[in-house]
């Protein structure tokens, strides 16, 4: 039988709805002796909590009258983008801040008899009107009973920023260059009025003009006319000589000031008329335990390392360290629900692995290592209420999704409290005891004299998940917790105080704590997130470019080839990008496969990836003062041998008619290519000629007649019927 918990959705097969939509129940509360429960109806606006026994619902999923979904229609809550999210951040927090009270008072604000005063005086203290009210508490109560399940369902909200205005010795905007970073010195300066009417006056000449130009080459016109300091003659030639790049407006600047000033109109008709704008450009619009109240209420996690040295797995003679240790722990019942053992340092990737192994299949995880269970013997995969942690891995910005997208309150202990994770703290202790002191390769104190410790080395890092794996059934199973503070319903029902009763005991009776949740969710979750800007070369993601079905069908890179970008969201695995995750809001994630053209960082993490591309982006920086200077040099040559051009056409007007010389052309160009062929021959030197050679060897020949001169086959063709002309002719006479 199923176990009804907080967020199961029902849906009852054979009641009729007023539209398409399906009827479901989704379950809000479930009281802790674990008989009856609250919900609402999901597609009814304006419905409101509803009491039912859960023997009825259990009777009814006997029965065939109702299922237990596993899709939450409402699973976009979850992960909807932060491009989404972002745009009506505002909105949501708003509504949460008018509501948060409220949903808190459990089960209080479900009772009918009393959710009338508690709604009237939210109202009274927040100013709000009880329309609103009830309608951000059904949207609450009905997507799921998280944070974002108070998003709006439209996407368009908020108004243009104002542009900010510069004050005099201002600090440079914006994010720092990587080249400033690591040269404070070389910062450039802020765009201020007089910058960008020269940026004003360079997309208007150099880029909105009828010869088709671009950008760079814009910009290149703009720093050599604008912000040369002087100029110097190369080979004749007067040359721009620029400042150094970090005191130049950057192109990334050109560009979004100019695209500002743009007229892209304007720009369209310049360049193609207005038959040309209109035929190809034009518009076209169409459509610790007291903390606890049951298993899941609270869950403490935390990691060290290991006191024990590891080898490799394939050369046994490498020592390869300590590993750490990651146990995630539940406070009501001491069970632990979460057990991770890595190389990673302590950081959000190995903390993200730890929660991840919290909500997973115990089973499935122990025949990874060749250990068989059953469901019983751990039976642990239910997300929290709240997690505790240390103020390390959890406090980044990271550990936000957990918050927003599962429901989960992150709470860090202040500094130096570890005792306020106690019981967390205290099972490392214990595992150390019981068995990693005992470990060849274990960590102590060593006398002068003796074998260093970390030549006994002997277990590879999977055995060693082994150990602690089976140490951690056996704690669950048959640990005393001494001094746990027994209820009297738990006395009365003869609960010994052993994690794996307990958590049996808290499911039957106070079960209104767990949450469930797919596997695939919570990494969904906690992957970290990155832009995925859809381009004409692929999904750019991380500066690697990835591809995935959908694209191809939906030729979303020849649309970004002729529309432009655009930019969704997607999910990755800091250990491993050769996949990434594509969010579509209101829609099934799709999976990215690397391209072929980006092949090179197969197998490659994100920090290598990251290295990688800044130090090629410092590389770039510190040789672009180079290339302008270059750039400069290169256009002013270009541009005198122009106006030599142009001044010898001026000196030598034409004597014919236009019409002569362009049926000249043919002629013109036969004399051009015999002249070059007589310019360019190879003529070499008597005294480059080799010794001894064959033409010293031969006499010359005086007596003899000249050759005759070679004829072309055209020429020898004419002779050799003039030839038998004149022999017919004298056979004739």
């Amino acid at each position: 039988m199923p176990v009804i918990v907080i967020n199961t959705i029902i849906e009852w097969v054979y009641e009729a709805s007023k539209d398409d939509n399906p009827v479901l129940d989704r379950v809000l509360w479930v009281s802790g002796s674990g008989e009856s429960c609250v919900t609402i109806r999901v597609y009814d606006t304006g419905a409101l909590p509803v009491w039912q026994p859960i023997k009825e619902i259990e009777l009814s999923l006997m029965q065939g009258v109702a299922l237990k979904r596993n899709k939450d229609p409402f699973a976009w809550c979850t992960s909807p983008g932060a491009q989404f999210v972002n745009k009506h951040k505002k909105l949501r927090d708003r509504a949460w801040e008018m509501i948060k009270e409220l949903v808190s008072k459990e089960p209080e604000i479900y009772d009918e008899n009393k959710r009338g005063a508690l709604i009237n005086e939210v109202v009274f203290k927040k100013k709000a009107t009880k329309k609103s009210i009830y309608k951000y508490l059904y949207r609450y109560w009905t997507r799921g009973k998280m944070i974002n399940a108070l998003l709006p369902d439209f996407q368009k909200c908020g108004a243009y920023s104002k542009q900010r205005s510069l004050r005099e010795n201002a600090k440079k905007r914006g994010r720092p260059s990587k080249l400033s970073v690591r040269y404070p010195e070389k910062v450039r300066a802020n765009i201020d009025e007089d910058i960008k009417k020269i940026i004003r006056y360079s997309i208007d000449y150099y880029y909105t003009r009828k010869q088709p130009t671009t950008l760079p080459k814009a910009y290149n016109t703009m720093i050599q006319n604008h912000f040369n300091i002087g100029h110097v003659e190369i080979d004749g030639v007067k040359t721009p000589v620029l400042p150094p790049a970090y005191e130049l407006p950057s192109k990334g600047q050109f560009r979004y000031w100019g695209m500002k000033f743009l007229d892209l109109e304007r720009l369209l008709r310049t360049r193609h008329g207005d038959r040309g704008f209109v035929l190809k450009h034009r518009a076209v619009l169409g459509e610790s335990t007291q903390m606890a109240e049951g298993p899941g209420s609270v869950f403490q996690i935390d990691a060290t390392i290991a006191d024990v040295y590891l080898v490799n797995k394939l050369k046994r003679h490498e020592i390869i360290g300590r590993p750490i240790v990651y146990v995630c722990i539940d406070v009501f019942s001491r069970m632990v629900v979460g057990l991770y053992v890595g190389l990673e340092g302590p950081s959000w990737l190995g903390g993200m692995i730890a929660f991840s192994n919290a909500t997973d299949s115990k089973v499935e995880y122990c025949a990874l290592y060749g250990i068989t269970i059953t469901e019983a013997d751990w039976p642990c995969h239910y997300p929290p209420e709240r997690l505790m942690a240390d103020r390390g891995e959890f406090i980044s910005n990271s550990s936000d999704t957990l918050v927003e997208e599962l429901g989960v309150t992150i709470e860090n202990t202040p500094p130096y409290r570890a005792d306020w994770k106690g019981i967390v703290e205290q099972h490392f202790r214990c595992l150390n005891l019981q068995a990693i002191k005992w470990i060849p390769g274990t960590v102590r104190k060593r006398e002068r004299g003796e074998k260093d410790c970390r030549l006994d080395a002997q277990l590879d890092i999977e055995q060693f998940t082994k150990i602690l794996i089976h140490c951690t059934i056996r704690h669950n199973k048959s640990q005393w917790i001494e001094d746990y503070p027994l209820s009297s319903e738990m006395i009365e029902d003869d609960v010994n105080p052993i994690p794996l009763e307990l958590w049996e005991w808290g499911i039957r009776n106070r079960v209104g704590h767990l949450h469930e949740v797919t596997p695939d969710r919570v990494k969904l979750a906690l992957m970290p997130r990155a832009p995925a800007r859809i381009t004409k070369e692929g999904i750019m993601v991380l500066g690697l470019h990835y591809v995935c079905d959908r694209a191809l069908k939906e030729n979303w890179f020849v649309n970004a080839k002729h529309y432009g970008r655009s930019t969704l969201e997607a999910s990755y695995d800091p250990r491993w990008l050769d996949m990434v995750y594509l969010h579509l809001h209101n829609e099934p994630m799709e999976i990215c496969h690397l391209l072929e053209k980006d092949a090179r960082f197969a197998g490659c993490t994100y920090e290598e990836i990251i290295d990688y591309q800044y130090g090629n982006d410092i590389a770039k920086d510190i040789h672009e003062s180079a290339r302008n200077q270059g750039t400069a040099d290169c256009d002013a040559q270009v541009n005198a041998v122009l106006e030599e051009a142009a001044s010898m056409k001026k000196q030598s007007p034409p004597t014919e008619s236009n019409h002569k010389r362009v049926q000249g052309i043919k002629k013109n160009r036969k004399e051009e290519k015999y002249q070059r062929r007589e310019e360019e021959a190879w003529k070499l030197a008597k005294d480059a000629e080799p010794p001894n050679s064959i033409v010293d060897m031969v006499p010359p020949v005086t007596d003899q007649p000249e050759p005759e001169p070679l004829l072309s086959k055209k020429e020898t063709f004419l002779k050799m019927l003039k030839q038998q002309r004149t022999k017919s002719n004298e056979e004739s006479s």
